[in-house]
C-alpha cells in the first residue's frame, strides 16, 4: 500500500508540473501573437515612431521648417548709402552676420516698414517662432557704436503669406545677440513678414535696423 501511495503522489506531481509548464507556454504564445498583431497594425497604419518626425508629420500643419534652412529677404525700403560700397539691404538681415544689418530707408522712424523672409527652396513650412538680433549690432571704428546710434525695433507685427496679421511682439532693447520669440500656436506659411510698429530711438540716426531675423 505504501508503494501504491508513493506512485500516486509521483503521478500527481508530474501532472501538476506538466500543467504549470503548459500554462506557461500558452501565456508565452499569447504574448507573441499579441506582439505580432501590434507590429502588423503599426506598419499598416504608419504609426512607427522611427518614421515620424517634426519634418515629416505635423497633423493639420505643413512640415516644420528644417533647422538649417537658408532664407532670402525683401523689404519695403532700404537706406541708400555710399560708404565704401557697403550695403544695408534686406539680405543683410539673413546672412548670419551680426556686423551687417538691414536699414529701412523711409522718412521718419521706420514705423510701418517691413521685411519679408522667405525660404530659398520656395516651400511652405510651419513655423514655431523667430529669432532676432535687434538693431545694428556692430561697433565701427569710424562710425562708433551703430547699435546705440540707430533705432532698434520695439514692437513687431508678424503676417502670414495671406496678408493676415498673426501676432505682435515686444522686442527687448538689448545688445546680446539673438532673442527668441515664440508664436502662441504654429503658423503655416510660404513666408513670414515683419512690420515695425514701434521703435527704440537711436542717439544719432532715425533709421531702424535689424542685424538678423530668422524664422524657425
Amino acid at each position: 500500500m505504501s508503494d501504491r501511495f508513493h506512485d500516486t503522489v509521483q503521478r500527481n506531481s508530474s501532472v501538476t508540473v506538466r500543467s504549470k509548464v503548459s500554462a506557461r507556454h500558452i501565456v508565452l504564445v499569447f504574448l507573441l501573437i499579441l506582439l505580432l498583431m501590434t507590429t502588423v497594425a503599426t506598419s499598416a497604419f504608419g504609426l512607427n515612431n522611427s518614421s515620424v518626425s517634426k519634418t515629416q508629420y505635423t497633423g493639420q500643419y505643413e512640415p516644420y521648417v528644417p533647422e538649417n534652412m537658408q532664407y532670402f529677404a525683401v523689404a519695403s525700403s532700404t537706406l541708400k548709402i555710399n560708404y565704401n560700397e557697403y550695403t544695408v539691404g534686406p539680405e543683410k538681415a539673413v546672412d548670419g552676420n551680426f556686423t551687417t544689418a538691414w536699414n529701412e530707408g523711409a522718412s521718419g522712424t521706420g514705423v510701418g516698414e517691413w521685411i519679408r523672409v522667405l525660404p530659398v527652396d520656395g516651400e511652405r513650412y510651419t513655423y514655431r517662432g523667430f529669432k532676432i538680433a535687434n538693431g545694428f549690432q556692430y561697433h565701427d571704428y569710424y562710425k562708433g557704436d551703430r547699435w546705440i546710434k540707430n533705432n532698434r525695433v520695439k514692437y513687431l507685427l508678424v503676417y502670414n503669406d495671406a496678408g493676415n496679421p498673426i501676432e505682435s511682439f515686444f522686442i527687448e532693447d538689448v545688445y546680446n545677440g539673438y532673442q527668441y520669440v515664440y508664436f502662441s500656436e504654429p503658423v503655416s506659411s510660404n513666408y513670414l513678414q515683419f512690420e515695425i510698429l514701434a521703435v527704440w530711438e537711436g542717439t544719432n540716426f532715425s533709421d531702424t535696423c535689424i542685424s538678423e531675423i530668422c524664422p524657425f
